[in-house]
This record gives structure tokens, C-alpha cells and sequence, in this order.
């Protein structure tokens, strides 16, 4: 994948791969900005419940906003690859940060406190930004951003 363009973005490296697909650092070569670009794994491109789950998450996730929650710009399909694009975060992941020890109580409560104002804002369309340490981006010390979603399990 990296190397190749996908419509107008250029896949530039990997930055993580999960259950609902694999999220790529790209090159916007419109607007001229790096962006995060999440495709779903080459193995569900047939299997149109994990087609419509995507796109479900996408809709979802265009309709949140918030400063601590990645920008969608776009949602899209290029020969039979659905791909969702939103705004590149430059930072840490969680689990990067957990890789250096355990966090601080200050830091472990703040996380905490971003998650639940997460669960909040999402709640209604059964989505968790915090799933797992991969999917939580940290810019500074004290500020949590979620980039990478996955849909969370039936209440």
C-alpha cells in the first residue's frame, strides 16, 4: 500500500492496524496536507456487513465534533477499496507512552476523564475511541486525541 495513491491521497507510511482496518499516514495532494487514512483490510472487501459497519463508522465519526476527536474530511471508494480520511494527528500513542512505564496518577486520571467524555459524545452510536492504547493519540502531556475508532461491542 505505501506508495500507492487512492484517489487524490498518496500512502505515505503504516501507522497501525486493527479489526476495522488499517490506518495509513497519506499525502493529500489537493489541499497539500498529510492526513491519516483508514482502509478496511483486504480480506473484508467482499464481506459487505464489514463494508456497511465502515461506513456506519464513518457517518458516525462525520458527525462528531470536538476538540480532543480527529476531523473526518472524507469517506469514499476507489476500485472496490472503502477508505475513510481524517485529520493526521502528530504525537504518541498510549501505548507508546505505556512502553516508557506506568503513567502518573495525574495522567492516568486525565485519561480516564477523556474517555468518558469520549463515551459521552459517541455513546449514542455505540462507538469507543479508547478500545484499545493503539487508538489513542497524545499531543502534549496532559492532552488525549482520539484518531483511530472501532465500533465497540453490543450493550
Amino acid at each position: 500500500m505505501i506508495g500507492k495513491t487512492i484517489s487524490h491521497y498518496r500512502v505515505t507510511a503504516k501507522l497501525g492496524a486493527g479489526g476495522m482496518g488499517e490506518v495509513y499516514r497519506a499525502h493529500d495532494e489537493r489541499l497539500e496536507r498529510d492526513v491519516a487514512l483508514k482502509v478496511l483490510p483486504p480480506e473484508t472487501l467482499t464481506d459487505e456487513a464489514a463494508r456497511k459497519r465502515f461506513r456506519k463508522e464513518a457517518l458516525a465519526l462525520s458527525k462528531l465534533n470536538h476538540p480532543n476527536i480527529a476531523t473526518i474530511y472524507d469517506f469514499d471508494t476507489q476500485d472496490g477499496v472503502d477508505f475513510l480520511v481524517m485529520e493526521y494527528v502528530e504525537g504518541t500513542t498510549l501505548s507508546e507512552k505505556l512502553s516508557n512505564g506506568p503513567l502518573s496518577e495525574e495522567e492516568a486520571t486525565c485519561i480516564e476523564i477523556q474517555n468518558r467524555t469520549f463515551q459521552g459524545l459517541i455513546s449514542n452510536e455505540r462507538f469507543s475511541p479508547c478500545k484499545s492504547p493503539h487508538g489513542a493519540l497524545r499531543r502534549h502531556a496532559a492532552e488525549g486525541y482520539a484518531g483511530i475508532f472501532g465500533e465497540a461491542p453490543a450493550a
